[in-house]
């Protein structure tokens, strides 16, 4: 058994720390595997401990790089996704809450199946694959110029329950924004024709709010913003509206036909479209403000 092995458990175990090891040949491949993680060096002594290894590396002096610069910038990407896919889901579930009491736990839903189906699918899906693979918060070379912001990982500073719990209040109050101005505007308007709009003409008007509101929140919470964020959160609220117009004309025999049509003839639609998602995205634009301008310097 190789030396580093027995010390690589002690710490694991004992001091109860996560332990790194590296390694570049065939005698250190006990040590990278007993560590949490593994990371092997490619070398002349072979590629055993590459292949054993969760991290590959040309030569030692890239560990700098491997864990200050693409560690960090990793670990700052999961904790966006995961709390994006938390918060977008939360907004979206909690609408549909909210009906069931106003519709006294009828079991009647308030959003079409097909909605449902394809939300995480295609209208909220292209924009947070781009925060996972582009979003980063300072550049590779102060990354490494201040190694202490490495510390923010080890802290967890990015997904602390308070981060949650913040961005659990903004999902709540967000949704309650949505629907309550959807639902009560409603009942003050009326289509062309003179009618009421209906069940399914008012769910797809809340729908169109929290697709363009949880793709346009993504757009406040990245570090940086490239050409791809822009076209993924233009696109999804794009292809929610060549999906609407071509499903509310396909399916004659449902609720949903001809819905958006109905919609887009009276002036409550464009009202909507330019209010709710302003003044549901307003409270949180105010905490970012507020943070940036009161919080700790650098």
């Amino acid at each position: 058994m190789n030396s580093g092995e027995p010390v690589t458990r002690l710490v694991k175990k004992g001091a109860r720390r996560i332990a790194l090891s590296i390694g570049d040949g065939a005698n250190d491949v006990g040590m990278i595997q007993a560590a949490h993680v593994g990371v092997g060096i490619s070398g002349m002594e072979g590629m055993q401990a590459v292949m054993a290894s969760d991290f590959a590396i040309a030569q030692f002096r890239f560990l700098t790089d491997l864990l200050l610069v693409h560690g960090r910038w990793s670990y700052l990407r999961v904790c966006k996704v995961v709390s994006y896919f938390f918060y977008k889901n939360l907004t979206f579930t909690l609408t549909q809450f909210y009906f069931t009491f106003q519709t006294g736990f009828s079991g009647q839903r308030f959003y079409d199946d097909w909605f449902q189906t394809l939300y995480n699918v295609i209208f909220t899906s292209l924009p947070v694959i781009f925060v996972g693979l582009l979003d980063k918060d300072v550049s590779a070379f102060f990354s490494k110029k201040y190694p202490e912001l490495y510390r923010e990982g080890i802290k967890n500073t990015f997904f602390r329950f308070r981060v949650l719990g913040i961005v659990a209040f903004f999902s709540v109050y967000q949704s309650i924004v949505v629907y309550n101005f959807v639902i009560s505007s409603s009942s003050e308007s009326l289509t062309s024709s003179g009618k009421m709009l209906g069940q399914w003409d008012v769910n797809t008007m809340a729908f169109t709010c929290v697709v363009i509101t949880v793709n346009l929140r993504l757009l406040m919470t990245c570090n940086i913003i490239t050409k791809w964020h822009q076209l993924s959160v233009g696109g999804s609220i794009l292809a929610w509206f060549l999906f609407i117009f071509v499903y509310s004309l396909c399916f004659t025999y449902k609720g949903i036909f001809y819905t958006i049509f109905v919609l887009m003839s009276t002036f409550y639609f464009y009202l909507t479209l330019v209010l709710v998602p302003i003044t549901a995205l307003l409270g949180e634009f105010l905490y970012q403000g507020m943070t940036l301008l009161l919080g700790p310097p650098g």
